[in-house]
């Protein structure tokens, strides 16, 4: 029997479809938290996902250009602009990555980044590159931890409002 005629795969689809348009079901996970307080949890959520996905395109970035050997300076001109200091300081403390529960501990990515390896010395440069991708890889598993996390509140949200669809009149502006 073909998938066409109705075999083995055309089954999977239809219960794929099932498992999409069920009732969304609240998880005991949630059960202490208000809908004010999953709503402010999901967006500190995002907004943590925001940090971590900024710090991790400038790990990326900071990575190509000491792979990039750049005689040039731009990676000490990139790592004196966001190095310690008065404005950069102010500006760090608006993307630091705080811990997240049972996430370990990041790197301490502002020191990480000021460092400066000297484009002449490949031993240099090759461990600040390791230790530059060793940072990446540990923002890019919390960066996927967040989205685990929000996906599962969203979920919950989701569950709540088609419970109790009056719910979603809270969301509304007030006159």
């Amino acid at each position: 029997m073909s998938v066409a005629e109705g075999g083995p795969a055309d089954t999977s689809a239809v219960e794929q479809r099932r498992a999409r348009t069920s009732a969304p079901t609240s998880s005991e996970a949630y059960d202490h938290l208000s809908l004010d307080d999953l709503r402010a949890l999901r967006h500190n959520l995002n907004e943590q996902e925001t940090r971590v996905s900024y710090w991790r395109r400038i790990l990326q970035a900071r990575i190509d250009l000491l792979l990039a050997r750049d005689d040039k300076g731009a990676v000490s001109n990139l790592s004196h602009v966001l190095a310690d200091g008065p404005s950069s300081h102010r500006r760090l403390a608006h993307i630091t990555i705080d811990p997240i529960d049972d996430v370990a501990p990041l790197p301490d990515l502002p020191r990480l980044w000021a460092r400066v390896a000297d484009p002449a010395n490949a031993a240099e440069v090759d461990a600040l590159v390791a230790d530059l991708r060793d940072a990446e890889r540990r923002v890019s598993e919390l960066r996927s931890e967040l989205f685990v996390r929000i996906d599962s509140v969203t979920a919950e949200l989701i569950a709540r409002f088609h419970d109790n669809p009056s719910l979603a009149l809270v969301a509304l502006p007030r006159r």
